[in-house]
């Protein structure tokens, strides 16, 4: 364990100065079809998913595989353009795009078309937003512009709810709640509920915000992230409303919440375009993400979508910098720089480092020669050797 400890501090203090990297960033050099990306998740198999502006793509880790629209395939994926993805009990992706829904067939490596209105693929013009499934693992569809369509598992429609039924036909986010009931938000008026077995909807207070992401919690109250106006607290059973303008400590307004995710115990992680934010249920209180670390490297703020793997990382899906993978291991490590008295940036350049026998480390600066961590403290100090200035000499 000190051995191992001795290595990260080497690696760390080796690099203090130059730019930390906190966040991985995959683009399109990379292999990533294009830099915008609207969705990501991770599959039962491990991959990962992102569905992007020109094409969807699978991930293992090393390498990218991407799938786009192939004139006169039918077994291709009708359109580029990748509004959302899930994976249902059966392990078939569903994936949602700017002309039609796709299933794809990990077996065949090929998609199959859903027809929502008896259109073909070539003729499909369904915007597909927002994808759930229900506890009988129907598919409940949310298009822009054609309001919701309930699938049953072998993906034939049960069911439409359009104009007659709903406030707003352009459905951008949705819910299903512990009863059954569906939680509508659009882009023109705001929140509804949708009872799912006699189709009827009903308002809520917020009737006419854009809103752009929905997560359930536990106790089925809902967290509501809008384009303008912030994020929202609702709880359906009081009526009850709060409406979260600003990020702390520094005031912030906060707007644009495209992804809200759960992280740990009591958190969310949401993706907006302030970047990536924390939110902590108890206390309702919205901060950066940070993890009390002082800087980052997360090359783009505008955030539009969050993938939690099985080992704790975050996928982040930008709109202009592609794919930011933040690992869980970097909130083990942690940071030191020298606070030897006139010490410079460049003392914090560290060439060797030994431990003592009392558990301290003794370290080498490029400037200010050999320094003593102490490692309960946490603070640096000269360590004081006979005939050394501190300075370099002429060779």
């Amino acid at each position: 364990m000190k051995k191992l400890a001795t290595i990260l501090i080497v690696a760390l203090l080796g690099n203090i100065g130059a730019d930390a990297s906190l966040y991985r960033s995959y683009q399109t050099e990379d292999g990533l079809s294009h830099n915008s990306v609207w969705a990501a998740m991770q599959d039962s198999r491990g991959f990962m998913w992102f569905g992007t502006n020109d094409g969807l793509n699978r991930f293992d880790g090393l390498n990218f595989k991407v799938y786009r629209r192939c004139d006169n395939d039918t077994l291709s994926l009708g359109n580029n353009f990748v509004h959302c993805l899930l994976e249902d009990n059966a392990g078939r992706i569903l994936v949602g795009t700017k002309e039609g829904l796709y299933c794809y067939n990990y077996d065949s490596d090929t998609f199959r078309h859903i027809s929502l209105d008896g259109h073909s693929a070539a003729d499909d013009k369904s915007s597909i937003h927002c994808l759930s499934l229900d506890k009988d693992q129907n598919l409940w569809v949310g298009c822009y512009g054609q309001g919701v369509y309930r699938l049953d598992q072998s993906h034939k429609v049960e069911r439409h709810f359009g104009h007659k039924e709903m406030p707003s036909q352009f459905v951008t986010a949705m819910a299903l709640d512990i009863s059954g009931d569906l939680w509508v938000g659009t882009d023109d008026a705001g929140l509804f509920r949708l009872d799912t077995k006699n189709g009827k909807t009903a308002s809520t207070p917020l009737s006419r915000e854009s809103v752009q992401s929905i997560y359930r919690q536990s106790d089925n109250t809902l967290w509501l992230g809008t384009s303008a106006e912030g994020l929202f607290h609702y709880n359906p059973l009081s009526g009850s409303l709060k409406h979260i303008r600003t990020v702390t400590p520094a005031s912030t307004p906060v707007y644009n919440v495209k992804a809200i995710t759960p992280y740990r115990a009591g958190e969310l992680v949401m993706g907006s375009e302030g970047g990536l934010l924390r939110l902590d249920c108890s206390t309702e209180e919205l901060t950066a993400f940070n993890d009390g670390i002082s800087y980052d490297n997360l090359p783009d703020n505008s955030i539009f979508a969050i993938a939690k793997d099985n080992e704790g990382a975050l996928w982040l899906g930008t709109y202009f910098y592609g794919v930011s993978y933040r690992s869980p291991r970097i909130n083990a490590i942690s940071f030191f720089t020298a606070d030897i008295n006139d010490a410079t940036s460049s003392s914090n350049i560290v060439k060797r480092l030994t431990e003592t026998p009392d558990g301290n480390i003794l370290l080498t600066t490029r400037n200010l020669g050999i320094a003593k961590f102490d490692t309960t403290t946490k603070r640096t100090s000269a360590f004081p050797v006979k005939g050394f200035s501190g300075r370099k000499t002429a060779k």
